[in-house]
């Protein structure tokens, strides 16, 4: 199974503890966070797939340079503050559009009230949604 983890991050989600054998994260979105760096990373489970993955790049010339990789840990150091101000400006948006009149409901994985057909919520650390 492969998982394209790139909005939830390492911080919200673990795709390989909960069984994916490869996990895909885009490292110009929110990890590098400063817009910068154009780049991506493939995490796999297995030595196996890492070797394969690895022979690969190297055939095709697709790793990233140094500088890069440099931009994109700067950006890893500001990556859970970053990702608290998301989840706290979504809890607020979900209880600001809550209170609107023409808004019948609101879906919002984090609100206290649980909706069956939201399943991420379940298997997303509780850290990614604010609570009020």
């Amino acid at each position: 199974m492969v998982v394209d983890n790139t909005f939830l991050s390492p911080l919200w989600q673990r795709p390989l503890e909960r069984g994916a054998d490869l996990v895909v994260h885009s490292t110009t979105k929110y990890l590098n966070g400063h817009s910068d760096v154009v780049g991506g990373a493939v995490v796999a489970r297995t030595p196996e797939h890492h070797e394969r993955l690895v022979w690969w790049a190297n055939c095709l010339g697709v790793t990233g340079a140094p500088f890069d990789s440099f931009l994109t840990l700067r950006g890893l150091r500001t990556l859970h503050a970053r990702l608290e101000h998301h989840a706290r400006n979504a809890l607020s948006l979900a209880h600001w559009l809550a209170e609107q009149p023409g808004v019948n409901r609101v879906y919002y994985p984090g609100s206290e009230e649980r909706i069956p057909a939201i399943r991420t919520s379940r298997r997303v650390s509780s850290r990614a949604f604010a609570r009020s």
